[in-house]
């Protein structure tokens, strides 16, 4: 992060051994970032093979309360075109791998070297995760508090809630990974990424905002309907 000026709108996280650490840092990450009102968000992906076994490092960080449900999807150049500073986490090769993957980035990359423990890798990443959040302060990343349920305006905006046609379907992406797709919200790119972000939080998995849709991580579509309709939108399934 030594190369930026002001703190990113958003990082984002990429195990270079293709396993959770990355899903791991971007929760501890939107847990200490809201704890300390920063305002920048985070993602995760992942690129190369696994180091670290990834059962031992989910039993750790589902022993101290995250919910660490799978790998993030490996990373495309959709999401790496969304952020604006990419932290690497695993060993120096990965930093290779990553520029001879997306040889056009020109944004900032920091690399997270971690160790193949899985308790150390986890103690590692908590330590990093502090030092990066201090870092965004640092440059101007502070926050007031911003409420992630505002209220409507006026009448109108309760009404387009209800009235938009809000459906949650079930994907099949490569590797037989399932992702819900939520169709029909009728918001812009900013708060398609803000609700995005607090179903990601609620959902305890990855996900990200593409082509108008959100996309959550898992088949949570019991879990987003219901989140939707506190929210106000008239959701349903889509599919079967």
């Amino acid at each position: 992060m030594n190369q930026l000026k002001k703190a990113p709108a958003n990082i984002l996280f990429i195990s270079t051994n293709g396993t959770c650490e990355a899903r791991l840092a971007e929760l501890l990450y939107e847990s200490r970032a809201n704890e300390m009102q920063v305002s920048t968000r985070a993602t995760s992906g992942s690129i190369g093979s696994p180091e670290v076994d990834p059962a031992a490092l989910i039993e750790l960080a589902q022993g101290r309360g995250f919910s660490v449900v799978e790998t993030p999807e490996r990373l495309d150049q959709h999401a790496l075109d969304a952020c604006d500073a990419v932290i690497l986490l695993g060993r120096k090769s990965g930093l290779a791998a990553f520029k001879s993957a997306f040889p056009d980035w020109k944004g900032s990359v920091d690399l997270w070297e971690l160790p193949t423990e899985a308790d150390s890798c986890l103690k590692a990443i908590e330590t990093h995760v502090a030092n990066l959040v201090v870092r965004l302060i640092m440059l101007g990343g502070k926050r007031t508090p911003i409420q992630t349920q505002p209220a409507p305006a006026a009448s109108s905006s309760k009404t387009a809630k209800s009235a938009a046609r809000v459906r949650v379907g079930l994907e099949s992406k490569a590797g037989g990974k399932k992702v819900c797709i939520i169709t029909g919200l009728p918001l812009d790119e900013d708060a398609l990424k803000t609700l995005a972000a607090r179903l990601k939080r609620v959902c305890g998995t990855g996900g990200t905002v593409k082509d108008g849709t959100i996309e959550i991580q898992g088949d949570k579509r019991d879990q987003l309907i219901l989140e939707l309709q506190k929210e106000g939108y008239q959701a349903k399934r889509s599919g079967g």
